[in-house]
């Protein structure tokens, strides 16, 4: 079971919906042949159909529906398939059953203090692993440095790869830090042992006039969830 929470309009509905679209449509098949993601039960599948449509449009979603959203992912052929139930809520409460979370955060909205408090009251179990996501990461692509680790080519390897993720997980940390999100990487760092940062958006950019948007990194935060629960390897290198 994994928490997908944050504020109303952090973009947590977007994320999710963005990130289920590429697994299924297999925009990662170069890195994980034959992985396959299908939508369980008709709740969920209305739910994520209306989801799909306002990503595609980039009309974010006014409310969210009560109740998860199932998933079966089968990373590789023949492999047994794993259930996934995406709880989507504003709430941080009641997160002693998930085995992941993952928490969206506006750059604007970094240093909320009702966010960080409410990080901080959060008393998971220890093995409960956090992704937190800076999100909208296109609204303030004009200040990251064309070098930054946010905006290199993901690399093409088939696993999590342990290098390139701590390298973001750094650069987003340091930009949390200059949005004054340090009282919510204190209550991180306070409850949880094992967490990670990360920097996505799930819109992209329609300038050049595409019809769809071009979700960026919005895979990362579930590749590492995957590889915490060990279905897919941890890559040390890049090459």
């Amino acid at each position: 079971m994994v928490a997908v929470v944050g504020e109303p309009g952090s973009g947590k509905s977007t994320w999710l919906a963005s990130v289920i679209r590429r697994v299924a449509k297999g925009h990662l098949d170069d890195r994980f042949p034959g992985m396959s993601l299908d939508v369980l039960g008709e709740q969920s599948r209305k739910r994520y159909e209306r989801d799909r449509v306002l990503v595609a449009e980039t009309v974010l979603p006014r409310a969210t529906e009560p109740g998860p959203l199932l998933v079966s992912l089968r990373v590789r052929p023949r492999i047994r398939a794993m259930v996934i139930a995406f709880h989507d809520s504003a709430d941080l409460a009641n997160l002693e059953h998930v085995d992941g979370i993952v928490l969206a955060v506006e750059p604007e909205a970094a240093g909320d203090a009702r966010l960080a408090e409410a990080v901080r009251g959060t008393h998971p179990r220890r093995r409960v692993s956090l992704a937190v996501v800076l999100t909208k990461l296109d609204t303030v692509w004009d200040m990251i440095d064309p070098g930054s680790p946010l905006v290199k080519p993901v690399p093409p390897r088939p696993g999590y790869v342990l290098s390139d993720g701590v390298d973001v997980h750094h650069e987003t940390l340091a930009w949390l830090e200059h949005w004054n999100g340090t009282d919510l990487i204190g209550g991180v760092q306070a409850a949880f042992r094992r967490h990670r940062y990360f920097a996505v958006t799930a819109l992209g950019d329609r300038a050049d006039g595409r019809r769809e948007p071009v979700a960026y990194r919005v895979e990362d935060p579930l590749l590492w969830l995957l590889a915490e629960f060990g279905a897919i390897p941890v890559l040390r290198g890049i090459s």
